[in-house]
């Protein structure tokens, strides 16, 4: 296969369908992104005014507050977890919505946003098993780590044990950090292969495993091209952030000085167009690698799906 294809190609396919940036927008892009920044701001409590109380005593807190207080919290905490379960679930669909449309695409087929969105519904199942069977998958990596720690707390005292525990934990550490890289090459073939030849999750995890084992330089190959480009995105998109932010924060100070208001306005409303750009520069970058990964699917040779079923075929 020709590596440049996978490089150059994905770039024609979202210039010339856009639409494929609002589904990467929404949770489509299944390869991190390395444009996503997430600005956090710090509150510090003021001091109480410098009166003197008659009797000297500090007041008790009013019980009402604290309630008010308590009930704000988890009104906010139930909100965030809400807003992150719609997010999970809506972006198994946008993922396989924009695995089939860059396919669609790549093969010069005719295909929109509805066409995307209908694909996208008839591989959700098999994509949501999927996430889910990577979930416990990473969870079961993560459990020596916490036997390890846990062996630690209760043997702290004993240097030789000590010793042992760490050098087990280095050990494992190298093994878990190939395992994982692994589990994540098999998982964007597994998706693609949900997606674009119509199979079930342990179907398609049974098929990337195949074409790993059959063609384990070609993937990493594919997969070492994409993290160096990885790299080199990641920074021109921090240079690229750092030069807005500094356009928008010495330009905010410069207006609310001329205007006397307060730095927080000018704080706040940068803050917000800087999110907004890393939003989109991360969907941007997101649908990119994405696209990368189908493309390179599409030319690992892999084996023809069974007969009577049309390869990336448009969902009905």
């Amino acid at each position: 296969m020709s590596y440049a294809e996978p490089i150059v190609r994905p770039l024609r396919i979202i210039w010339g369908h856009k639409y494929v940036l609002l589904l990467a927008l929404f949770g489509g892009a299944d390869v991190a992104s390395s444009g996503s920044f997430i600005n956090g701001f710090n509150g510090y409590p003021r001091a109480g005014n410098g009166g003197r109380s008659s009797g000297g005593n500090i007041q008790p807190p009013d019980p009402n507050a604290i309630a008010a207080l308590a009930v704000a919290f988890a009104v906010i905490v139930v909100a965030l977890l809400l807003l992150i379960v719609i997010w999970f679930f809506l972006s198994c669909l946008t993922r396989g919505a924009l695995t089939r449309a860059i396919a669609e695409h790549d093969a010069q087929r005719p295909f929109n946003l509805s066409d995307s969105l209908r694909a996208g519904l008839a591989s959700f199942g098999w994509i949501l098993l999927l996430r889910l069977l990577a979930f416990a998958a990473a969870i079961v990596l993560l459990l020596p780590f916490a036997v390890l720690v846990l062996g630690f707390s209760q043997l702290h005292n004993q240097p030789p044990a000590v010793v042992l525990l760490v050098v087990a934990g280095i050990a494992y550490f190298g093994l878990a950090l190939g395992v994982s890289i692994a589990l994540g090459l098999i998982q964007l073939l597994a998706l693609r292969a949900i997606v674009l030849e119509q199979l079930s999750a342990l179907a398609a995890i049974s098929r990337a495993l195949g074409v790993f084992m059959r063609r384990p330089g070609r993937v990493l190959l594919i997969w070492l091209i994409q993290v160096g480009l990885g790299l080199g995105v990641g920074i021109a998109v921090t240079v690229v952030v750092i030069v807005i932010a500094l356009i928008f924060g010495l330009g905010g100070l410069a207006i609310t000085s001329l205007l006397q208001l307060s730095p927080l306005l000018a704080f706040g409303l940068g803050g917000l167009a800087l999110l907004l750009v890393s939003l989109l520069i991360g969907a941007v970058t997101g649908a990119y690698f994405s696209a990368y990964w189908t493309v390179a699917y599409r030319r690992l040779e892999l084996d023809r799906p069974q007969v009577g079923l049309a390869p990336y075929a448009a969902a009905p």
